[in-house]
């Protein structure tokens, strides 16, 4: 009966020490999984902290960019009809011209 009850007392401690073993086992995976997603985790945040201001800066400057460029294009946009009333009075010029070298007078001026 002694060694029936030392035999399932051994039997117990050898579960337990098995338990334990995997127990031990599972931690070391833990800590190890822990350490990596505290890493990535200060990656991260070592990366994406500045990205506020630098989005903000960005988004200044996307508007200082939008200003310039609607002043550009009011400069066109007059630049163009300036272009365009040159090229009309060109144009005019050239029918007078042509015009005039067709009647075939030259008018002179008179001589005082």
């Amino acid at each position: 009966m002694i060694a029936l009850v030392v035999i399932f007392n051994t039997l117990i401690a050898l579960l337990n020490f098995y338990i334990a073993w995997r127990v031990w086992k599972i931690r070391r995976v833990l800590a190890g999984a822990t350490k990596a997603i505290l890493a990535a985790d200060r990656n991260t945040y070592n990366v994406l902290h500045p990205a506020p201001r630098a989005i903000a800066r960005g988004q200044k400057g996307t508007l200082a960019l939008r200003k310039q460029y609607g002043k550009l294009e009011k400069q066109i946009e007059r630049l163009v009809e300036i272009v365009a009333l040159i090229r009309l009075g060109l144009g005019v010029l050239a029918q007078r011209r042509r015009k005039f070298e067709s009647n075939g007078s030259v008018r002179s001026r008179p001589r005082s």
